[in-house]
């Protein structure tokens, strides 16, 4: 491996989660690349392959031993570089990797039992408090660049890592919330006019096997996450189980036996979409392919159509079985951590057919565990299925493309609503050539609201670059390519209207070039159509005017007496 650095290892974990999107890989698994960055640069990263494990060895050095180790949640190879310098501080010999690993893992055992539990409590404990003062169902609705997607960070993180919005850093926070998308805790879907129930609930999708096609019900994004959200932390599911053998077997092959008593070895060959089997008893080489998803199918007691080599399938989905049934019951604590959904642009779609029955079960009061908590029977699955408290919608919506009246009432009723409009404020200080920013989209909105309704302002974010400098270029572009373009959109090519919010019809007293005018050529409508035509229509031609994008005294007419 060329450079294992934390740069790296970011970049892998991001390649692998748009690959598991994308359905080239099955699941997300950070154990097993952090496992293989472990191997190749021992003298920077540990064989503590859990962040959580790395985050308690570190808080019961600060406790016990009162070294200097930051407090703060990191990523796994940030955790590693603090444990790195703790074992500098202490006086040991860092090239010793053996001796110091298995002291790290003897450590860790010692410190586990009730103090330890304390600390996790104390670690999670700030998230489960904060979360219950949030809604479970909102949706942040606003007109365009108001900032709504920029917003789910922080709303998301107020549900899932609060103490993270203690640092104001944005670049905290969003590395915080991409952490918290690789570890699945947050998912990201858009709503559009094609989404559908099965997409987001659960459909059938064809599949081929053997070469035969038949289908199985394949889980949307939505009942996905509603799945993982109802495991109690500390619990193991059905893919944390499977992915930690595909592990195993990956670095040696392990025994197993079949339902009927038969030993055989399995294997697994990263890339390959089954198991290899050998039987103990067969004198030749043989191999034989036992297929993962059917395997994933026997465990959670679902039977494939048609199934290949069964009695092995069926022998390493026992197996799984009983891990699953014993392994991790003793660590759980019985809390669930929050899970969130973010929605973008949730009035796109069709929310009534997208949600379906569910649109009931996503109510606060019809929640798993609630003292009026409703279950329905899935169509394709046939599951008794419900939504557990812990899981959190975050919808974006943009009022430029559907009014908030035009909603369907269901939906209106089951979220809590949060008006995002334009802030120009947050524009203070931003001055281009002599004209505050600030007071020039503030002027725009106030005549969109009289010419439109408030549903249609612009937003401060397209303003924002103008920061960064490059002032008087940068805000040619923004009025090209962005404000005037919005505008069209708005009025339908209502010209005149558009040229009224940018105060074009004084442009000529004040001695500035107006944004929008008439034609300037020499063929009039007489010249066009003759004078028996001429007559009878009205000229409804309109340019663009290029020197106004590049004339400071044009922006100035803007404002007209609000200067």
């Amino acid at each position: 491996m060329d450079a294992p650095t934390a740069q790296t290892h970011a970049q892998v974990m991001k390649d692998w989660h748009l690959a598991v999107q994308s359905k080239q890989f099955s699941a997300n698994r950070p154990a097993m690349v952090n496992r293989v960055f472990a191997a190749f640069a021992p003298e920077r990263f540990t064989t503590l392959l859990k962040p959580d494990d790395c985050q308690r060895l570190l808080q019961s050095l600060r406790e016990h031993f009162q070294l200097d180790v930051a407090s703060e949640k990191q990523d796994w190879c940030a955790l590693n570089e603090q444990i790195m310098a703790s074992m500098s501080l202490a006086g040991l010999d860092t090239d010793a990797v053996l001796p110091n690993n298995i002291a790290m893992w003897q450590l860790l055992e010692a410190l586990r039992g009730a103090k330890g539990e304390a600390l996790e409590e104390m670690q999670e404990g700030d998230a489960r408090v904060a979360a219950n003062d949030i809604p479970l169902n909102q949706i942040l609705f606003g007109p365009p660049g108001t900032g709504k997607t920029y917003s789910v960070v922080e709303e998301t993180l107020k549900i899932l890592a609060p103490e993270v919005l203690v640092t104001p850093a944005r670049e905290t926070w969003k590395n915080a919330f991409d952490q918290l998308v690789l570890d699945g805790r947050v998912r990201f879907v858009t709503f559009h006019q094609s989404f559908s129930y099965e997409d987001f609930v659960e459909g059938l999708r064809a599949v081929s096997a053997s070469g035969q096609l038949h289908y199985k019900v394949e889980p949307g994004v939505f009942k996905r996450l509603c799945d993982d959200a109802r495991h109690q932390e500390g619990t193991q599911t059905e893919d944390d189980v499977l992915n930690a053998f595909l592990e195993e077997v990956t670095e040696a092959p392990v025994t197993l036996t079949t339902v009927r008593g038969k030993s055989f070895d399995v294997r697994y060959r990263p890339g390959n979409g089954t198991f290899t089997c050998r039987p103990k008893a067969s004198e030749s080489a043989i191999e034989l392919p036992a297929n993962i998803e059917h395997v994933r199918l026997f465990v959670r007691g679902e039977r494939p159509t048609s199934v290949y080599c069964e009695s092995y399938v069926r022998g390493i989905a026992e197996h799984l079985r009983g891990k699953l049934e014993n392994g991790g019951a003793e660590q759980s604590n019985g809390e669930r951590r929050p899970y969130v959904l973010v929605i973008d642009e949730i009035n796109r779609g069709n929310v009534s057919r997208i949600f379906g029955e569910l649109i009931t079960l996503i109510e606060a009061s019809k929640r798993d565990g609630a003292a009026e908590g409703l279950s329905v029977t899935l169509p394709y699955s046939k599951e008794r299925f419900t939504v557990p408290d812990n899981v959190y919608l975050v919808g974006t919506m943009n009022t430029a493309d559907r009014s908030l009246s035009g909603l369907d009432i269901a939906l209106r009723r089951r979220f809590v609503f949060k008006e995002m409009m334009p802030n120009p404020t947050l524009l203070n200080g931003v001055v281009v050539e002599g004209i505050d920013i600030g007071k020039l989209l503030a002027v725009m909105n106030q005549r969109i609201e009289v010419l439109l309704d408030r549903d249609h302002c612009l937003g401060h974010a397209y303003f924002m670059a103008l920061k960064s400098g490059d002032a008087l270029q940068q805000l040619a572009v923004t009025f090209r390519n962005q404000v005037l373009p919005l505008l069209q959109e708005y009025f339908f090519e209502d010209w005149e209207r558009i040229s009224w919010v940018l105060n074009d019809q004084h442009a000529n007293a004040n001695g500035s070039e107006p944004f929008v005018r008439k034609p300037q050529t020499d063929r009039g409508l007489e010249a066009l159509f003759g004078h028996d035509v001429a007559g009878k229509v009205s000229d409804q031609r309109w340019e663009l005017n290029d020197k106004a994008f590049v004339s400071v005294d044009s922006y100035r007419n803007i404002l007209g007496s609000a200067e």
